[in-house]
Protein backbone atom coordinates (compact mmCIF):
# COMPACT_ATOMS: atom_id res chain seq x y z
CA UNK A 1 0.00 0.00 0.00
CA UNK A 2 1.25 3.13 -0.83
CA UNK A 3 0.63 6.51 -0.03
CA UNK A 4 0.93 9.99 -1.69
CA UNK A 5 0.53 13.20 -0.24
CA UNK A 6 -0.57 16.37 -2.25
CA UNK A 7 -0.48 19.71 -0.71
CA UNK A 8 -1.88 23.17 -1.92
CA UNK A 9 -3.31 26.32 -0.78
CA UNK A 10 -6.52 27.16 -0.55
CA UNK A 11 -9.36 29.57 1.51
CA UNK A 12 -11.43 29.59 3.81
CA UNK A 13 -14.90 28.87 2.29
CA UNK A 14 -14.95 25.09 2.24
CA UNK A 15 -13.34 24.49 5.40
CA UNK A 16 -16.30 23.77 7.45
CA UNK A 17 -18.95 24.63 5.51
CA UNK A 18 -18.50 20.55 3.80
CA UNK A 19 -17.77 19.26 7.47
CA UNK A 20 -18.58 19.48 11.29
CA UNK A 21 -16.89 19.45 14.42
CA UNK A 22 -14.90 22.17 12.84
CA UNK A 23 -12.78 23.80 15.74
CA UNK A 24 -10.19 26.62 16.92
CA UNK A 25 -7.09 26.54 19.13
CA UNK A 26 -4.26 28.17 19.79
CA UNK A 27 -1.06 27.43 18.02
CA UNK A 28 1.70 26.25 19.52
CA UNK A 29 4.35 28.28 20.47
CA UNK A 30 2.56 31.13 20.16
CA UNK A 31 1.52 32.93 23.28
CA UNK A 32 -2.28 34.64 22.10
CA UNK A 33 -2.41 36.53 25.19
CA UNK A 34 0.75 38.49 24.32
CA UNK A 35 -0.21 41.91 24.16
CA UNK A 36 2.92 42.13 21.25
CA UNK A 37 1.92 39.14 19.32
CA UNK A 38 -1.45 40.66 18.27
CA UNK A 39 -0.46 39.14 14.42
CA UNK A 40 -1.58 42.37 11.89
CA UNK A 41 -1.15 40.22 8.42
CA UNK A 42 -0.20 36.85 7.85
CA UNK A 43 0.85 35.14 4.31
CA UNK A 44 1.96 31.69 3.39
CA UNK A 45 3.37 29.94 0.36
CA UNK A 46 3.80 26.70 -0.60
CA UNK A 47 7.48 25.73 -2.08
CA UNK A 48 7.99 22.84 -4.66
CA UNK A 49 11.18 20.65 -4.37
CA UNK A 50 13.90 20.21 -2.15
CA UNK A 51 12.23 22.64 0.06
CA UNK A 52 8.46 21.39 -0.14
CA UNK A 53 6.00 22.57 2.19
CA UNK A 54 3.94 25.22 3.75
CA UNK A 55 5.92 28.49 4.87
CA UNK A 56 4.21 30.82 6.67
CA UNK A 57 4.89 34.24 7.83
CA UNK A 58 3.28 36.36 10.54
CA UNK A 59 3.82 40.28 11.27
CA UNK A 60 2.86 42.37 14.16
CA UNK A 61 3.84 45.12 16.78
CA UNK A 62 7.06 45.78 18.36
CA UNK A 63 8.85 44.37 15.13
CA UNK A 64 7.84 41.19 16.09
CA UNK A 65 8.06 38.39 12.66
CA UNK A 66 6.91 34.61 13.50
CA UNK A 67 7.67 31.67 10.99
CA UNK A 68 6.71 28.59 10.75
CA UNK A 69 6.91 25.51 7.83
CA UNK A 70 6.44 22.23 7.20
CA UNK A 71 2.75 20.71 7.69
CA UNK A 72 -0.29 21.51 10.50
CA UNK A 73 -0.44 21.75 13.38
CA UNK A 74 2.32 24.61 12.99
CA UNK A 75 4.75 25.41 15.81
CA UNK A 76 5.96 28.67 14.99
CA UNK A 77 9.37 30.46 15.62
CA UNK A 78 10.00 33.82 16.33
CA UNK A 79 12.84 35.69 14.69
CA UNK A 80 14.58 38.83 15.20
CA UNK A 81 13.73 41.32 13.03
CA UNK A 82 16.21 44.00 14.34
CA UNK A 83 13.40 47.10 14.53
CA UNK A 84 10.59 47.82 17.11
CA UNK A 85 7.97 49.47 14.73
CA UNK A 86 5.17 47.95 14.11
CA UNK A 87 5.02 45.80 11.22
CA UNK A 88 1.47 46.30 9.06
CA UNK A 89 2.25 43.88 5.86
CA UNK A 90 4.55 41.35 3.86
CA UNK A 91 4.56 39.32 0.70
CA UNK A 92 6.51 36.59 -1.03
CA UNK A 93 7.97 37.34 -4.45
CA UNK A 94 5.11 35.88 -6.74
CA UNK A 95 4.57 32.58 -6.55
CA UNK A 96 5.55 31.23 -10.37
CA UNK A 97 8.90 32.67 -8.82
CA UNK A 98 9.04 30.28 -5.79
CA UNK A 99 7.44 27.28 -7.30
CA UNK A 100 10.43 27.22 -9.40
CA UNK A 101 13.02 27.28 -6.34
CA UNK A 102 14.62 30.59 -8.25
CA UNK A 103 13.59 33.12 -4.84
CA UNK A 104 12.66 33.19 -1.11
CA UNK A 105 12.32 36.64 -0.96
CA UNK A 106 9.74 38.28 1.50
CA UNK A 107 9.50 41.66 1.85
CA UNK A 108 7.79 43.37 5.03
CA UNK A 109 6.44 46.98 5.77
CA UNK A 110 5.23 49.14 8.83
CA UNK A 111 5.56 52.27 10.62
CA UNK A 112 8.22 55.23 9.98
CA UNK A 113 8.63 53.99 6.42
CA UNK A 114 10.14 50.23 7.55
CA UNK A 115 11.13 48.10 5.05
CA UNK A 116 12.25 44.76 5.75
CA UNK A 117 13.77 41.91 3.38
CA UNK A 118 14.12 38.63 3.88
CA UNK A 119 16.06 36.12 1.25
CA UNK A 120 15.40 32.95 3.06
CA UNK A 121 12.02 32.64 3.64
CA UNK A 122 11.74 34.80 6.54
CA UNK A 123 14.35 33.25 8.88
CA UNK A 124 17.02 36.25 8.18
CA UNK A 125 15.83 39.83 7.46
CA UNK A 126 17.78 43.52 6.67
CA UNK A 127 16.07 46.46 6.72
CA UNK A 128 15.82 48.02 2.93
CA UNK A 129 15.60 52.19 2.59
CA UNK A 130 12.15 53.15 1.38
CA UNK A 131 12.70 56.51 0.61
CA UNK A 132 10.25 57.72 3.23
CA UNK A 133 8.95 57.78 6.79
CA UNK A 134 5.24 57.78 6.81
CA UNK A 135 3.71 54.47 8.15
CA UNK A 136 3.32 51.76 5.07
CA UNK A 137 0.14 50.06 5.34
CA UNK A 138 0.75 47.61 2.32
CA UNK A 139 2.98 45.73 -0.42
CA UNK A 140 2.16 44.10 -3.26
CA UNK A 141 5.02 42.28 -5.65
CA UNK A 142 4.26 42.47 -9.31
CA UNK A 143 2.55 39.43 -9.76
CA UNK A 144 4.82 39.16 -13.28
CA UNK A 145 7.74 40.43 -11.87
CA UNK A 146 9.94 39.45 -8.81
CA UNK A 147 12.05 42.43 -9.20
CA UNK A 148 8.97 45.08 -8.69
CA UNK A 149 6.79 45.56 -5.78
CA UNK A 150 5.05 48.73 -4.22
CA UNK A 151 4.24 49.95 -0.80
CA UNK A 152 1.23 52.05 0.28
CA UNK A 153 1.27 54.31 3.10
CA UNK A 154 -0.27 57.18 5.26
CA UNK A 155 -0.31 60.76 3.62
CA UNK A 156 -0.67 58.91 -0.12
CA UNK A 157 2.45 57.94 0.24
CA UNK A 158 3.68 55.51 -2.81
CA UNK A 159 6.70 53.93 -2.88
CA UNK A 160 8.36 51.51 -5.87
CA UNK A 161 10.98 49.03 -5.85
CA UNK A 162 12.80 47.47 -9.63
CA UNK A 163 15.52 45.65 -7.25
CA UNK A 164 13.69 43.63 -5.16
CA UNK A 165 13.37 45.86 -2.47
CA UNK A 166 16.95 47.11 -2.19
CA UNK A 167 16.28 50.72 -2.88
CA UNK A 168 12.73 52.48 -2.90
CA UNK A 169 11.45 55.10 -5.22
CA UNK A 170 8.99 57.71 -4.31
CA UNK A 171 5.54 58.31 -6.71
CA UNK A 172 3.01 61.15 -7.19
CA UNK A 173 -0.61 59.32 -6.21
CA UNK A 174 -2.17 62.58 -6.07
CA UNK A 175 -3.58 62.03 -3.17
CA UNK A 176 -3.27 62.60 0.34
CA UNK A 177 -5.19 60.26 2.04
CA UNK A 178 -3.55 57.29 4.03
CA UNK A 179 -3.33 54.20 1.88
CA UNK A 180 -3.79 50.81 3.25
CA UNK A 181 -3.67 48.38 0.34
CA UNK A 182 -2.19 47.93 -3.02
CA UNK A 183 -2.45 45.22 -5.89
CA UNK A 184 0.11 45.16 -9.09
CA UNK A 185 -0.91 43.41 -12.05
CA UNK A 186 2.09 43.81 -14.44
CA UNK A 187 1.88 47.97 -15.49
CA UNK A 188 -1.68 47.98 -14.05
CA UNK A 189 -1.30 49.37 -9.77
CA UNK A 190 -4.12 49.93 -8.01
CA UNK A 191 -3.78 51.75 -4.42
CA UNK A 192 -6.94 52.06 -2.14
CA UNK A 193 -7.17 53.90 1.56
CA UNK A 194 -9.10 56.42 3.62
CA UNK A 195 -12.15 58.02 2.04
CA UNK A 196 -12.79 55.65 -0.32
CA UNK A 197 -10.00 56.41 -2.08
CA UNK A 198 -9.14 54.22 -5.24
CA UNK A 199 -5.95 55.17 -7.09
CA UNK A 200 -4.65 53.43 -10.33
CA UNK A 201 -2.04 53.61 -12.73
CA UNK A 202 -1.83 51.90 -16.44
CA UNK A 203 1.65 52.78 -17.39
CA UNK A 204 4.13 51.33 -14.28
CA UNK A 205 3.42 54.59 -12.09
CA UNK A 206 4.74 57.16 -14.68
CA UNK A 207 0.98 58.44 -14.10
CA UNK A 208 -1.67 58.02 -11.88
CA UNK A 209 -5.27 58.78 -11.81
CA UNK A 210 -8.95 57.94 -10.02
CA UNK A 211 -10.52 55.04 -10.33
CA UNK A 212 -14.39 55.73 -9.76
CA UNK A 213 -17.07 53.61 -6.95
CA UNK A 214 -15.37 53.92 -4.07
CA UNK A 215 -17.72 55.48 -0.66
CA UNK A 216 -15.89 58.44 1.00
CA UNK A 217 -16.68 57.14 4.52
CA UNK A 218 -15.18 53.96 3.80
CA UNK A 219 -11.19 53.13 4.45
CA UNK A 220 -10.75 50.12 1.79
CA UNK A 221 -8.11 47.88 4.03
CA UNK A 222 -7.55 44.80 1.24
CA UNK A 223 -7.58 44.14 -2.43
CA UNK A 224 -7.39 40.89 -4.23
CA UNK A 225 -6.66 39.51 -7.64
CA UNK A 226 -6.81 35.48 -8.55
CA UNK A 227 -5.69 35.44 -12.51
CA UNK A 228 -6.93 31.66 -11.52
CA UNK A 229 -10.55 33.69 -11.85
CA UNK A 230 -10.67 33.36 -15.33
CA UNK A 231 -10.79 35.52 -18.44
CA UNK A 232 -10.94 39.23 -17.30
CA UNK A 233 -9.74 41.57 -14.92
CA UNK A 234 -11.80 40.23 -11.87
CA UNK A 235 -10.70 42.17 -8.81
CA UNK A 236 -12.24 42.06 -4.79
CA UNK A 237 -11.88 45.00 -2.07
CA UNK A 238 -13.07 44.97 1.66
CA UNK A 239 -12.93 47.81 3.77
CA UNK A 240 -14.70 49.21 6.95
CA UNK A 241 -18.71 49.14 7.45
CA UNK A 242 -18.62 45.76 5.94
CA UNK A 243 -17.88 47.40 2.34
CA UNK A 244 -17.30 45.27 -0.02
CA UNK A 245 -16.08 46.45 -3.67
CA UNK A 246 -16.08 44.61 -7.23
CA UNK A 247 -14.07 45.57 -10.52
CA UNK A 248 -14.50 43.64 -13.64
CA UNK A 249 -11.96 45.80 -15.42
CA UNK A 250 -8.72 45.52 -13.35
CA UNK A 251 -9.71 48.22 -11.09
CA UNK A 252 -11.01 51.21 -13.35
CA UNK A 253 -14.40 50.71 -12.07
CA UNK A 254 -16.30 49.50 -8.79
CA UNK A 255 -18.92 48.15 -7.66
CA UNK A 256 -20.20 48.39 -3.90
CA UNK A 257 -22.06 44.54 -3.27
CA UNK A 258 -24.14 44.25 -0.63
CA UNK A 259 -22.15 41.85 2.29
CA UNK A 260 -25.50 41.96 4.54
CA UNK A 261 -22.81 42.91 7.66
CA UNK A 262 -21.36 45.93 8.78
CA UNK A 263 -18.40 44.96 10.74
CA UNK A 264 -15.00 46.28 9.18
CA UNK A 265 -13.64 43.71 7.19
CA UNK A 266 -10.25 43.30 6.45
CA UNK A 267 -9.08 40.25 4.12
CA UNK A 268 -10.92 38.48 1.28
CA UNK A 269 -9.54 35.74 -0.58
CA UNK A 270 -10.92 33.64 -3.66
CA UNK A 271 -10.60 30.10 -4.74
CA UNK A 272 -11.80 30.95 -7.98
CA UNK A 273 -14.40 33.20 -10.02
CA UNK A 274 -17.13 32.03 -7.78
CA UNK A 275 -16.04 30.64 -4.34
CA UNK A 276 -15.20 33.79 -2.04
CA UNK A 277 -14.48 34.28 1.73
CA UNK A 278 -14.54 38.09 3.47
CA UNK A 279 -12.84 38.41 7.20
CA UNK A 280 -13.39 40.93 9.85
CA UNK A 281 -14.17 42.29 12.98
CA UNK A 282 -15.65 40.60 16.21
CA UNK A 283 -15.13 36.96 14.32
CA UNK A 284 -17.10 37.76 11.29
CA UNK A 285 -16.56 35.71 8.27
CA UNK A 286 -19.03 36.00 5.16
CA UNK A 287 -18.94 33.70 2.42
CA UNK A 288 -20.26 33.76 -1.42
CA UNK A 289 -20.74 31.29 -3.76
CA UNK A 290 -21.96 33.08 -6.74
CA UNK A 291 -19.06 35.46 -7.55
CA UNK A 292 -19.84 37.89 -5.15
CA UNK A 293 -23.75 38.63 -6.27
CA UNK A 294 -24.61 37.29 -2.57
CA UNK A 295 -22.62 37.01 0.81
CA UNK A 296 -23.87 34.96 3.57
CA UNK A 297 -22.95 34.40 6.94
CA UNK A 298 -20.62 31.40 7.06
CA UNK A 299 -22.74 29.22 9.42
CA UNK A 300 -19.59 27.75 10.88
CA UNK A 301 -16.61 30.00 10.92
CA UNK A 302 -18.54 32.49 11.60
CA UNK A 303 -19.31 31.22 15.30
CA UNK A 304 -15.24 30.37 15.83
CA UNK A 305 -14.44 33.77 17.61
CA UNK A 306 -15.44 37.12 18.78
CA UNK A 307 -12.04 38.42 18.22
CA UNK A 308 -11.40 40.57 14.90
CA UNK A 309 -9.69 38.69 12.08
CA UNK A 310 -7.20 40.37 10.67
CA UNK A 311 -6.09 37.82 8.05
CA UNK A 312 -5.97 34.07 7.42
CA UNK A 313 -4.67 31.54 4.97
CA UNK A 314 -5.12 27.93 4.62
CA UNK A 315 -4.19 24.63 3.51
CA UNK A 316 -5.59 21.85 1.56
CA UNK A 317 -3.98 18.17 1.48
CA UNK A 318 -5.32 15.24 -0.09
CA UNK A 319 -3.45 11.71 1.59
CA UNK A 320 -4.00 9.49 -1.21
CA UNK A 321 -3.56 6.00 -0.26
CA UNK A 322 -3.47 2.99 -3.30
CA UNK A 323 -4.33 0.23 -2.58
CA UNK A 324 -3.90 -1.84 -6.00
CA UNK A 325 -5.56 0.14 -8.74
CA UNK A 326 -8.31 1.61 -6.22
CA UNK A 327 -7.59 4.91 -5.16
CA UNK A 328 -8.60 6.26 -1.43
CA UNK A 329 -8.35 10.21 -0.68
CA UNK A 330 -8.52 11.90 2.77
CA UNK A 331 -9.06 15.33 2.53
CA UNK A 332 -7.83 17.38 5.60
CA UNK A 333 -8.09 21.19 5.42
CA UNK A 334 -6.46 23.26 8.31
CA UNK A 335 -6.02 27.24 8.19
CA UNK A 336 -4.09 29.69 10.51
CA UNK A 337 -6.08 32.62 11.29
CA UNK A 338 -4.15 35.63 12.64
CA UNK A 339 -6.70 37.55 15.35
CA UNK A 340 -6.54 40.19 17.53
CA UNK A 341 -6.13 37.81 20.16
CA UNK A 342 -2.81 35.83 18.56
CA UNK A 343 -2.38 33.10 15.66
CA UNK A 344 -5.01 30.21 16.34
CA UNK A 345 -5.80 27.08 13.83
CA UNK A 346 -8.96 26.03 12.85
CA UNK A 347 -8.87 22.17 11.36
CA UNK A 348 -11.98 19.67 10.71
CA UNK A 349 -11.57 15.97 11.13
CA UNK A 350 -10.84 14.34 7.58
CA UNK A 351 -13.50 13.21 4.78
CA UNK A 352 -13.29 10.32 3.04
CA UNK A 353 -14.28 10.00 -0.89
CA UNK A 354 -13.47 13.37 -2.01
CA UNK A 355 -10.70 13.51 -5.36
CA UNK A 356 -9.96 16.04 -7.66
CA UNK A 357 -6.73 18.21 -8.51
CA UNK A 358 -5.55 21.90 -7.04
CA UNK A 359 -7.69 24.46 -8.12
CA UNK A 360 -5.02 26.46 -9.65
CA UNK A 361 -3.37 23.84 -11.86
CA UNK A 362 -5.38 24.35 -15.60
CA UNK A 363 -6.81 21.03 -17.10
CA UNK A 364 -7.20 22.77 -20.84
CA UNK A 365 -5.18 25.05 -22.85
CA UNK A 366 -6.39 28.51 -23.17
CA UNK A 367 -4.45 31.90 -24.79
CA UNK A 368 -5.96 35.06 -22.88
CA UNK A 369 -6.42 38.15 -24.68
CA UNK A 370 -3.71 40.51 -23.60
CA UNK A 371 -3.64 43.50 -21.39
CA UNK A 372 -4.21 46.69 -21.81
CA UNK A 373 -5.26 46.33 -25.47
CA UNK A 374 -4.82 48.74 -27.09
CA UNK A 375 -1.04 49.51 -25.34
CA UNK A 376 1.74 51.22 -25.43
CA UNK A 377 4.63 50.32 -25.32
CA UNK A 378 4.10 47.39 -23.17
CA UNK A 379 1.39 44.60 -22.70
CA UNK A 380 1.32 41.39 -20.68
CA UNK A 381 0.11 37.95 -22.34
CA UNK A 382 -1.93 34.76 -19.81
CA UNK A 383 -2.15 31.27 -21.38
CA UNK A 384 -2.45 27.95 -19.44
CA UNK A 385 -0.91 24.69 -20.10
CA UNK A 386 -2.47 21.37 -18.51
CA UNK A 387 1.00 19.76 -19.03
CA UNK A 388 4.47 19.80 -19.73
CA UNK A 389 5.47 20.49 -23.63
CA UNK A 390 7.33 22.49 -25.87
CA UNK A 391 6.11 26.03 -26.32
CA UNK A 392 6.28 28.56 -28.92
CA UNK A 393 4.70 32.36 -28.53
CA UNK A 394 5.18 34.67 -31.36
CA UNK A 395 4.51 37.92 -32.56
CA UNK A 396 3.34 38.80 -36.24
CA UNK A 397 2.81 41.91 -38.22
CA UNK A 398 -0.31 42.09 -40.16
CA UNK A 399 1.31 41.00 -43.22
CA UNK A 400 2.57 37.72 -41.64
CA UNK A 401 6.19 38.48 -40.96
CA UNK A 402 7.34 37.60 -37.45
CA UNK A 403 8.72 40.67 -35.63
CA UNK A 404 9.06 38.87 -31.89
CA UNK A 405 9.60 35.54 -30.64
CA UNK A 406 8.54 35.83 -26.72
CA UNK A 407 8.79 31.97 -25.34
CA UNK A 408 10.50 29.09 -27.28
CA UNK A 409 11.24 26.50 -24.81
CA UNK A 410 9.93 23.47 -22.83
CA UNK A 411 7.49 24.43 -19.81
CA UNK A 412 5.63 23.33 -17.09
CA UNK A 413 1.84 23.15 -16.67
CA UNK A 414 0.35 25.97 -15.05
CA UNK A 415 -1.20 29.78 -15.64
CA UNK A 416 1.71 31.75 -17.78
CA UNK A 417 2.23 34.81 -17.98
CA UNK A 418 4.71 37.17 -20.35
CA UNK A 419 5.27 40.69 -20.20
CA UNK A 420 5.70 42.28 -24.10
CA UNK A 421 7.47 44.85 -24.54
CA UNK A 422 7.26 46.64 -28.47
CA UNK A 423 9.35 49.28 -28.37
CA UNK A 424 10.93 49.60 -31.84
CA UNK A 425 8.31 48.97 -33.41
CA UNK A 426 5.29 50.50 -35.96
CA UNK A 427 2.17 51.86 -34.14
CA UNK A 428 -0.69 49.41 -36.04
CA UNK A 429 -2.49 45.68 -35.58
CA UNK A 430 -0.39 42.78 -34.68
CA UNK A 431 -1.28 39.10 -33.99
CA UNK A 432 0.55 36.78 -31.58
CA UNK A 433 0.23 32.91 -31.62
CA UNK A 434 0.84 30.30 -29.24
CA UNK A 435 1.87 26.77 -30.49
CA UNK A 436 1.82 24.04 -27.70
CA UNK A 437 1.87 20.56 -28.63
CA UNK A 438 -0.79 20.64 -31.09
CA UNK A 439 -2.52 23.19 -29.33
CA UNK A 440 -2.77 26.30 -31.78
CA UNK A 441 -4.24 29.58 -31.32
CA UNK A 442 -3.88 33.33 -32.38
CA UNK A 443 -4.97 36.65 -31.26
CA UNK A 444 -5.09 40.64 -31.77
CA UNK A 445 -3.34 43.08 -30.65
CA UNK A 446 -3.29 47.00 -31.36
CA UNK A 447 -0.13 49.03 -30.73
CA UNK A 448 -0.92 53.00 -30.49
CA UNK A 449 2.10 55.18 -31.22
Amino acid sequence: MNKLTTRLMIFLVPLCSMVFGCFITPDPGEDSNSVSGRPRRLLSMQKAGAAAGHHIVSVSDNGRILTAEGRPPFTWQQRSSGVTQRLNDAQFAPYRYISNDTSQLVIVVGNAGTILRSTDLGITWSAGSSATTANLNGISFNMFDENEAWAVGDGGVIVKTTNKGQTWLPQTSGTTNDLRAVYSVGTIVIAAGAGGTFRRTDNGGDTWGAASGGSPGVTINRITFDQRMGIGGVMYAVGTGGAIYYSSNYGANWTTLTSNTTQQLNDIHFRDGLFGVALGNNGVVRNTTNGGTTWLTDAYLNTLTTADIRSAYATMEFETTLVGARQIVDTVFTSVVATSGGLATVSNTPITGIAGNAPFLPTEFALYQNYPNPFNPTTTIRYNLPSSLPVSLQVFDNLGREVRTLVHEVQESGPKSIRFDATGLAGGVYFYRLQAGEFTETRRLLLLR
